[in-house]
């Protein structure tokens, strides 16, 4: 059989394979290409050869860059090297990673950067750019850099030096840090343009919540990528603050998804695994907050748990992403779960790396692929709300349809003639008793034609009045012998206008009516742990077991049956009462529309 084409599908496929090259050569090549472009500069020049390190008894060793050295935490390692000769009014360049700097050449200090300990609820200092002009006697001096961390595992941490002149020192460091800064700003705009995307939705009867929480995901994913991006220079934002928004982004990274993945998913299991995941991260995000809060640990000690938490998220979603696979009827379902499979898989190459600081290429690969993970998303979206839209057109008008009638099938014009003869045989008679008449019967046209006019629920005690206006015109019409009766335990929760009441007419005109005696109609409703039960009963005629069929899939009852299902999820379903006569069963689930 021949496949449609479909170019939604072919783009798809074709921005999926650029992805899946950019992970692949950002992963294999990314270090590499970055130390070639680093050192194929000529300005400012790699100073990376005769570093030395400086112990406390005086002795010096030598040593490579880059270059991580074992030191205790709050243990200052002293750097010592001599300026060439050739770099007279030089300038020093250098980047520190959360580490206290202080600089000095031939025993005088010319620069320093950082306090540890003088944030008030953080140990660290945020990692810098460290310019630092040299003077123009430099040349032939002594230098010594002395870094000092609060962490053990970045306390002796340099990667390298370089000497230039100031222009040529921010040049590199634009050079290095523009096209992740640039990544990492479209990711926070697309996140933005999602967000207000999900506010203009929610005001047009769309359910905004898997936009929204994609549009946080996003905008979480835009913060961290952006602290990662090593462009501290160019933000107007306090470092700290930006220090601690790049790890409390990565914290609550996982959140969004989680909730995507429980309003989106059909997989009763997959649903009930996310549950307790969203309570168990939600705990952990507050104990690590607190250590932070209370000076215990920096949530960059606690990173590992972050990651973690991150690594289970991304392991549940493309979890997701593979069950919808199983269920795909649609081009579009396709692409869905092709999206969230490489989502995950995306993220959780993020989260192995963490935007390492040696791997430039690999972050702008990733940050390229999130970019094309959250356009293709937003296509996938935009078709999602298409489609809906039009469904949601031809569902209003198909419900309106059945409102005209149901209108049609309730004012019928016997009912109104028999009515009105009740009424002008009562006014000479029981004047008193043809004015309850008029005023029940007024208030019963009023609320059927409200019914059609709204479109709407409305508050189950509207629906019992109209209930109790019916039910006194026949109870005026047949003294003696129609008696109605209400067992109300809840009243707090609203259905489609005209639900109950046609059942209980059902009750009146083809059960008690057809019986001499005449007989009773019970109205009940109670409230139980997954929806609201309404049960009309009567002690009428009834009907034959292998009748119920044919009165279940009657025009009224299917009227009744498709606003129920497509206004609130609920159900109608007709039976044999015992004892004789018929039961009505309407359920509403407690969720409601």
């Amino acid at each position: 059989m021949k496949m449609k084409r479909d170019p939604f599908m072919l783009i798809t496929a074709l921005a999926c394979l650029v992805m899946l090259v950019l992970l692949w050569a950002g992963t294999l090549f990314g270090p590499a290409a970055f130390d070639s472009a680093r050192l194929s500069r000529h300005d400012p020049r790699a100073f990376d050869a005769g570093w030395q390190r400086l112990a406390a008894d005086g002795s010096r060793a030598a040593i490579s860059l880059p270059a991580g050295m074992k030191a205790e935490p709050y243990e200052p390692v002293t750097l010592v090297n001599t300026i060439p000769e050739a770099y007279q009014g030089s300038t020093l360049l250098f980047r520190s990673e959360q580490q206290e700097v202080a600089v000095s050449l031939d025993g005088e200090p010319i620069y320093a950067y950082g306090e540890l300990g003088s944030h008030r609820f953080i140990k660290t200092v945020p990692s810098h750019w460290n310019i630092v002009e040299l003077p123009a006697h430099a040349g032939g001096g002594e230098i010594r850099v002395t870094l000092t961390s609060a962490y053990p595992d970045i306390s002796g941490y340099v990667k390298g030096f370089w000497l230039g002149d100031y222009a040529q020192c921010l040049g590199f460091i634009n050079s290095s840090t523009a096209m992740g800064m640039v990544l990492s700003v479209v990711i926070l705009f697309l996140g933005l343009f999602y967000l207000c995307a999900a506010f203009l939705m929610s005001g047009r009867r769309f359910k905004p919540g898997v936009l929204l929480y994609w549009s946080l995901f996003t905008l979480l994913a835009g913060v961290w990528s952006l602290g990662a991006a090593r462009v501290d220079q160019f933000l107007f934002v306090n470092p700290y603050i930006m220090w601690m928004a790049t790890y409390v982004a990565l914290l609550l990274l996982p959140l969004p998804i989680y909730y995507y993945i429980y309003i989106s998913s059909r997989d009763a299991e997959l649903r009930r695994v996310v549950n307790p995941l969203i309570t168990i991260n939600i705990g952990i995000i507050i104990i690590c907050l607190l250590l932070q809060l209370f000076g215990a640990y920096d949530l960059w000690e606690m990173r590992l748990a972050a990651r973690g938490l991150v690594v289970v998220c991304m392991v549940v979603f493309l979890w997701s992403g593979l069950a919808a696979a199983v269920d795909m009827t649609s081009a579009l379902q396709r692409v869905r779960a092709v999206v969230i499979i490489l989502a995950a898989i995306t993220t959780f190459t993020a989260a192995v790396f963490l935007y390492d600081e040696q791997e430039a290429l690999v972050g702008n690969s990733l940050r390229l692929a999130i970019i094309i993970i959250v356009l293709l998303w937003g296509m996938i979206s935009l078709r999602r709300t298409t489609q809906e839209a039009r469904a949601a057109s031809r569902l209003r008008a198909e419900i309106k349809a059945q409102q005209l009638l149901v209108m049609a099938s309730q004012i019928r014009p016997h009912f109104i003639y028999n009515t009105l003869g009740a009424i002008h045989g009562q006014i000479s008679a029981a004047p008193e008793l043809a004015e309850e008449m008029v005023y029940s019967f007024s208030k019963y046209l009023r609320a059927n034609i409200d019914a059609v006019s709204g479109t709407g629920t409305i508050p189950f005690a509207r629906e019992l009045e109209h209930i109790k206006n019916y039910a006194r015109i026949e109870e005026l019409r047949f003294i003696g012998r129609v008696g109605v009766e209400y067992d109300i335990e809840t009243d707090e929760f609203e259905l489609p206008p005209l639900t109950v009441q046609p059942l209980v007419e059902n009750a009146i005109k083809h059960g008690i009516c057809k019986k001499r005696e005449g007989g009773t109609v019970w109205v009940r409703t109670r409230e139980e742990p997954g929806a609201y039960v309404i049960r009309v009963e009567d002690d009428g005629v009834g009907f034959a077991p292998e009748d119920i069929a044919a009165a279940a899939g009657s025009s009224g009852i299917r009227n009744i049956r498709f606003r129920l299902e497509a206004m609130m999820g609920g159900t109608v379903e007709i039976g044999v009462r015992p004892g004789g006569g018929t039961v009505a069963v309407v359920r509403i689930p407690r969720s409601g529309h």
